[in-house]
């Protein structure tokens, strides 16, 4: 449907999965003799699935020109409240961006100890201290278990956007909790997975709630939030036994829930419309929008065009409008000719001549041939729905402005995922307007596959694919 292209487009325009990708390269689980050995790696903690680490080829994302304005770093650095002389950990510190940061504030009678479980990280970082001549930063190359801190030695540890990675939660809370001072601050700064604008991976973001069920049952306190970052929360913790008061989130009016999305809860005060097309529209940005990005992050491999897919593609489409284009030729000169006539009259409206200008245009354009642009924007459309047709039964097929949709695959799709309890809408009327696209009258653009057997051949098995397997094997031969 066409929520899925747009939703698909502004995944592609953030274009963050190239940078916080790769496998936990860089480390190694092995680890010296004189260590004790690292335990399995967890793949969920409390219900949450754990993040891929950052791999190092992706810290220059790090130290985008972009940070500041998207996150404003500088606000969370004043909130920091940081102390001359005091010791502070950047605990998955990354190429630095924060360390320096710290460094300077604490001055030559403070420390920054710089951790990070990849070496690489490390290095960026000591070639940044070293070209700014700051000396106060000691590099630490922790393991997956253990930062490598000093007990009760610590001020504060700064997390930014690096806890949700730990692949040993437990430990790492262990190790931190064993390095803060009694009066210490551990500082949790995670994107904020409540907020759907915030544009970064699903895996990648925190609810306030998760962090809660996660870190004071092992050893902390909530003692500090700040809220007044544009995508981030930032939450203070202390020692469970320090004597800094603790404090509860916000004692706001108990909020009404309409349902819940892959375990997170959904609430009325989201929902600015109350009823139509408006209504329907943001009910879709809440429940759907996260169900499909999930769906493209675990079927990645699958769904994402090759080289050869994305030339295929060009090249067929690029035929394809030849052929139409010398067909219709004629007639669209004889349009265009017809409307340049009609704009030269001094009698015409200013909304009658904006609107035969805006035809020209588009018979201009329609001499223009697509190009790898626009199989880059389609194909990955296609692909997305070939794959749900293949694993949810087929069945209808309706024809979009991206496309065809593997319609009764997709609905079929959506009830799975209410079965496996992905998906809970608590309003019955929500529901039947969230699903009111699946029983509207498309109309012709619908079909059953033995009504349009070629049709439907085109979608499952198009020209452009048997054209990458034949190449495919010209090659193995």
């Amino acid at each position: 449907m066409r929520f899925a292209s747009e939703f698909y487009s502004l995944r592609t325009l953030l274009a963050l999965a190239a940078l916080v990708c790769s496998a936990r390269a860089g480390h190694s689980d092995e680890t010296p003799s004189d260590e004790q050995p690292i335990p399995p790696a967890l793949k969920q903690y409390k219900g949450r699935e754990i993040a891929v680490t950052m791999h190092y080829e992706g810290a220059p994302w790090l130290t985008r020109e972009s940070r500041e304005r998207e996150e404003e770093c500088s606000t969370l650095i004043k909130a920091l409240d940081v102390k001359p002389g005091q010791a502070i950990c950047d605990m998955g510190c990354g190429n630095g961006f924060y360390t320096l940061k710290l460094a300077e504030l604490v001055g030559e009678t403070g420390q920054v100890i710089a951790v990070d479980i990849q070496q690489e990280m490390l290095r960026f970082l000591e070639e940044r201290a070293k070209e700014a001549g700051i000396k106060n930063i000691k590099p630490v190359l922790g393991t997956l278990v253990d930062p490598k801190l000093q007990p009760a030695s610590l001020d504060m540890i700064l997390l930014v956007d690096v806890y949700h990675e730990f692949s040993h939660p437990e430990h790492m809370l262990k190790a931190m909790r064993e390095a803060l001072k009694p009066d210490g601050r551990m500082v949790l700064v995670e994107f904020r997975l409540e907020d759907r604008n915030v544009p970064i991976k699903l895996l990648h973001k925190m609810s306030k709630k998760q962090i809660l069920k996660e870190i004071p049952p092992n050893g902390f306190k909530l003692i500090e939030q700040f809220d007044k970052l544009p995508w981030q929360h930032v939450m203070f913790f202390a020692r469970d036994d320090s004597d800094l008061p603790e404090i509860k989130l916000s004692d706001k009016p108990e909020r009404k829930r309409i349902g819940q999305v892959l375990g997170e809860d959904i609430y009325a005060d989201q929902l600015k419309s109350k009823a139509g097309k408006g209504l329907g529209e943001e009910l879709q940005q809440l429940f759907l929008a996260p169900l499909w990005q999930r769906y493209k992050e675990d079927h990645q491999a699958e769904i994402e065009p090759t080289k050869s897919e994305i030339k295929g593609a060009t090249d067929y489409f690029q035929a394809r409008h030849a052929k139409m284009l010398a067909e219709e030729r004629p007639n669209l000169a004889k349009d265009l000719s017809r409307i340049e006539e009609q704009l030269k009259s001094e009698k015409l409206s200013p909304e009658d001549r904006k609107r035969l200008q805006s035809e020209a245009e588009t018979l201009k354009k329609a001499g223009t041939p697509p190009g790898e642009v626009f199989a880059r924007f389609w194909l990955p459309q296609q692909l997305l729905q070939q794959h749900l047709y293949r694993n949810f039964g087929g069945g209808r097929l309706l024809w979009q402005q991206f496309g065809v949709e593997a319609f009764d695959a997709t609905h079929a799709w959506l009830q799975s995922e209410e079965k496996l309890g992905n998906l809970q809408i608590d309003n019955p009327e929500h529901r039947t307007l969230l699903f009111a696209y699946w029983t509207r009258d498309h109309g012709g653009f619908l079909w059953k596959p033995e009504d349009r057997p070629e049709e439907t051949e085109e979608f499952v098995n198009p020209p452009w694919q048997k054209s990458v397997r034949r190449e495919k094997e010209r090659s193995s031969e």
